[in-house]
């Protein structure tokens, strides 16, 4: 018995009995759909808490049924449109990992093209003040200076757990 693979439906012929007796049934063949490819995402990281919305792009991403970063399933995803790309929102995690799609032809193959980082960004460092001393009774105004990267939702708490303003 031989397996033949076309990208067009194709009629098979089962026999029971000779064909001479009537022994012929038509059967369609199932066509296989392709495996998907994941070509782009974006951004390559985020938060190791989860939660960032990540952008998958490739080829026949359109019946996905699961998402997956790593091992892990992503929190939710959708198809934007019926050629993609999907949305995914990364769960927890630290590390690298790969950005797999699932669909009716398969899983995409692991690529360096779609690898994720979890990791936390460096807390922001105070590099300088002005003035860099002031009265003790305090009152005084300054500005400090914060070098960070990646910072969102951050707020600086002075010394005594003032926020500055």
């Amino acid at each position: 018995m031989g397996v033949v693979r076309s990208s067009v439906a194709v009629s098979v012929f089962l026999a029971s009995e000779p064909p001479q007796l009537g022994g012929l049934t038509q059967a369609p063949v199932q066509s296989v759909p392709p495996r998907p490819v994941v070509t782009t995402i974006g951004p390559i990281s985020g938060p190791t808490a989860g939660g960032t919305e990540v952008e998958i792009g490739g080829d026949a991403l359109a019946d996905a049924t699961a998402v997956f970063f790593g091992v892990k399933p992503a929190q939710s995803f959708t198809l934007v449109s019926a050629a993609g790309p999907i949305r995914a929102v990364s769960p927890s995690g630290s590390g690298a990992v790969d950005v797999t799609v699932t669909t009716s032809g398969g899983t995409s193959a692991n690529t360096s093209l779609a690898q994720f980082v979890d990791a936390d960004p460096d807390p922001p460092v105070v590099s300088g003040l002005n003035p860099t001393s002031g009265r003790a009774a305090g009152g005084e105004t300054i500005q400090v200076f914060v070098t960070a990267v990646n910072v969102t939702g951050s707020e600086l708490v002075i010394d005594g757990g003032w926020t500055a303003q």
